[in-house]
């Protein structure tokens, strides 16, 4: 596989973890927050800077952070290895 089809797959996959967290963040159901470049309050919430309220929030931020993680180690192994 290339370089390029592995990014798409990482990229496809990280859209689709962070759709619902965009969803809940901006509270909009619309399809046009996948296309859209807001990602600053999702930032301030996968930070700690705004305060979640309920368990389903955290627990879907939780799984972004280590989603991220793992996406940026994969990311980096990626270029580490040409």
């Amino acid at each position: 596989m290339g370089v390029v089809h592995r990014l798409f797959h990482l990229e496809l996959s990280l859209r689709l973890v962070s759709q619902p967290l965009a969803k809940m963040v901006y509270q909009t159901d619309s399809w046009l927050i996948n296309i859209q470049p807001y990602f600053w309050r999702e930032l301030k919430i996968l930070f700690g800077f705004l305060k979640l309220t309920s368990p389903e929030e955290l627990r879907m931020v939780r799984l972004y952070r280590v989603y991220v993680a793992v996406y940026l180690l994969l990311l980096a192994g990626l270029f580490a290895a040409r």
